[in-house]
């Protein structure tokens, strides 16, 4: 078994966008030091839509995963490479 320690580093970054400051995070590619890495992308939580969204945006979210409130997680995707 290989043990991996590794430590994230996030990086909070501005821009404008149509004349507004937005504010995001730049995660570091903790993968590259793999040459065929797995990665799965999981978002944990009920809520998959910005605090502002309008009613309609906030439909269409809960509309694409409708178990999302009972399971509290969901797998948005998965790339695993050299399983049969």
């Amino acid at each position: 078994m290989i043990e991996v320690h590794h430590i994230s580093v996030f990086h909070l970054l501005t821009r404008k966008c149509a004349g507004v400051l937005v504010l995001y995070l730049k995660l570091e590619d903790v993968t590259r030091q793999f040459e065929h890495p797995c990665l799965m992308d999981i978002k944990v939580g009920p809520i998959t839509y910005d605090h502002e969204a309008d009613e309609a945006k906030i439909a269409r979210e809960k509309a694409k995963s409708p178990s999302l409130k009972q399971v509290g997680f969901q797998i948005v995707g998965i790339r695993v490479r050299g399983v049969i």
